[in-house]
């Protein structure tokens, strides 16, 4: 059983997410940690390690793993859509850049 009833994304800049996670009206809330994976994210953020995800991509990340290890369910891309706009906007910026 998963032992949180909300879960809260913070949606900033990674040089910005340490100092809103040191808020105190988040410092205290428990924190979950998504397996590691390298972000699709088409502005690579500057100085930081491919593991820092775009917010859409840990909300997207958190249910699959949700999916997988709280439900004990296969996953059958039930999230997917979730990624439409993200993909679409990769696909814009990739087509600017290779012209």
């Amino acid at each position: 059983s998963f032992p949180y009833r909300r879960i809260v994304f913070i949606d900033s800049t990674w040089n910005q997410c340490h100092k809103i996670c040191e808020d105190r009206r988040l410092k205290s809330l428990p924190r979950v940690m998504i397996q590691s994976r390298q972000t699709m994210f088409w502005r690579y953020q500057v100085g930081k390690p491919k593991e820092y995800l775009a917010t859409i991509e840990a909300v997207y990340y958190f249910c699959v793993d949700y999916h997988k290890v709280v439900l004990g369910k296969e996953y059958m891309g039930e999230y997917d859509d979730m990624l439409f706009f993200f993909k679409f906007m990769y696909q814009k910026i990739h087509q600017l850049y290779s012209q």
